[in-house]
């Protein structure tokens, strides 16, 4: 094997199973076929994980063979070598998790509707299929994904001995393909891997519109792959197709236009060059510390701490024996200046403000809303555009969800399931930055100033659920809106009522007689 086929094996054996069309030559190496797609899936995700040892395998082993010039020779990461330092910026992953901070930022509410008005119940019980799925978390690694592979896939299933709700798992790009009709969703193909006795399998889950099918292929030695029994495996022994009367898949994919990553690929790389440029001047540039030879007697230096060299002694009769210091300059300013405009650049390109991603906090904690917003007026507008395109996803997944958990009422599969066409599911996600109370005040104050609202009102706006009643009266009291109530008046009718009623016991009493 040559070497650098060695080296490339170690990618290639990194990014099996993520790779399609590909298969393995037992005793030796998998040897890969890739398509531009699959090419560029793999770089992006490659950036996303940012291992500076698996981003050099990539680009000096493995080159694209879609293009007749191919740029990414010149890449930094296609040049380096073990001697030289590299360090990766961080910066795709960094942007990918503040797409995911942004959306979900505010709190995600949902209520399912039966017609004009909430179905308490139903939405009760989506809460809970919410909670046992921790689908919080599973949205935000969802936009994750989206961010660097432009697409994601959810399943739904069911295992009694793990949940008696629906399960829904997140599968990358790498891991699903779907299969459209004139535009339109009609499966989507889920691929699992397995391992035993040395040979590896694929297990194809097809989720159709009223139908799971399942089918198990073996990876023999001469690369090519057969259609095998489920009971070949025992984690596929039980499955078994299944079929039920509605048109309704429980799954769901979705997918944008283009990846965060696309077309800044080429910025990442300049990036890291920079950077590590810039790492490897500062070591460059350790003072040089020159010592002469009768001065190290009993002494020791590190070189990786201190750069030395030792000097012959000064026999002279004016010589001088001393340890000598030269500290070179640090261009750090010119290699600032790259880093922050390529990184602003990146920002530009995917729609995010350097505040959002945690640079350039200069803007004080307790500063107002209105000053956020315009601090953050283009990550607002890319969050906007986030809702406009999550909210539908959201609305009609969980609206499978429930169909899902009828279908499978407590374990128990019901070919005929059914839901009330009049439910309906409605998502908003919250406020991404909330008004500071000074801000409420101020407008609250204008609503009062302009007779829109009382003074109760505006209390109620500026502090919500936070104060009690009593409190409230209280404010209201000192406040001058509402008065103490004069207790000697009510101590004089409740005489007047004992009175009364003394008077008209003594007449009762008279006319008996």
């Amino acid at each position: 094997m040559k070497l650098k086929d060695k080296i490339g094996s170690g990618i290639s054996n990194f990014l099996y199973p993520y790779i399609q069309n590909e298969y393995r030559m037992k005793g030796d190496y998998m040897k890969i076929s890739m398509n531009r797609d699959q090419y560029l899936l793999n770089e992006k995700y490659l950036w996303f994980l940012g291992s500076e040892d698996l981003l050099a395998d990539f680009y000096q082993t493995r080159k694209s063979d879609y293009s007749v010039i191919d740029t990414r020779s010149e890449y930094y990461y296609s040049n380096v070598g073990s001697n030289v330092r590299v360090i990766h910026s961080g910066l795709p992953s960094l942007i990918s998790y503040s797409k995911a901070r942004l959306l979900m930022s505010g709190e995600l509410e949902f209520t399912v509707n039966k017609k004009d008005k909430e179905d308490k119940k139903t939405t009760e019980t989506l809460k809970l299929i919410y909670d046992d799925n921790k689908l919080d978390g599973l949205i935000k690694n969802s936009i994750v994904t989206e961010s660097w592979g432009k697409q994601f896939a959810w399943k739904i299933s069911f295992d009694k001995d793990i949940s008696e709700y629906p399960i829904v798992e997140l599968y990358k790009p790498q891991d699903y393909k779907c299969n459209y009709k004139k535009g339109r969703l009609q499966e989507v193909v889920f691929f699992n891997y397995y391992e035993k006795n040395g040979n590896d399998y694929r297990l194809e889950e097809t989720y159709g519109k009223g139908y799971i099918t399942y089918e198990l292929y073996q990876y023999n030695k001469d690369g090519n792959e057969i259609l095998v029994p489920l009971t070949e495996l025992e984690d596929t022994a039980e499955l078994e197709d299944i079929t039920w009367n509605e048109k309704t898949m429980i799954a769901g994919a979705k997918e944008i236009v283009k990846s965060d990553y696309d077309g800044i690929i080429s910025e990442f790389d300049a990036l890291d060059e920079a950077w590590s440029q810039l790492m490897d001047e500062i070591r460059l540039a350790r003072s040089e510390v020159y010592v002469p030879e009768m001065l190290l007697t009993n002494r020791t230096f590190n070189k990786f701490r201190k750069n030395y060299a030792v000097l012959g002694n000064d026999e002279r009769e004016t010589g001088e024996n001393k340890v000598t210091h030269i500290q070179p300059n640090i261009r750090t300013d010119e290699y600032g200046k790259a880093i922050d405009k390529i990184t602003s650049n990146c920002l530009v390109d995917v729609g995010l403000d350097p505040f959002t991603v945690g640079i350039d906090s200069g803007i004080g904690a307790n500063a107002s809303g209105d000053q956020l917003a315009k601090r953050e007026a283009s990550s607002l507008r890319t969050r906007g555009e986030m809702i406009d395109e999550w909210e539908p996803f959201l609305e009609e997944f969980f609206f499978t969800l429930l169909f899902a958990n009828a279908l499978f009422n407590n374990g128990n599969f019901n070919r005929t399931a059914k839901l009330d066409e009049n439910l309906s599911v409605n998502v908003s996600f919250g406020d991404y930055i909330s008004p500071t109370r000074k801000d409420l005040i101020e407008e609250t104050k204008m609503m009062k100033d302009a007779d829109i609202i009382d003074t109760e009102k505006a209390i109620d706006e500026i502090f919500g659920d936070e104060i009690t009643e009593e409190e409230k009266t209280r404010i209201l009291a000192n406040l001058g809106n509402i008065t103490e109530p004069d207790t000697s008046i009510i101590d004089e009718e409740d005489n007047n009522l004992e009175n009364n009623k003394d008077s008209d016991n003594n007449s009762t009493q008279d006319q008996k007689k």
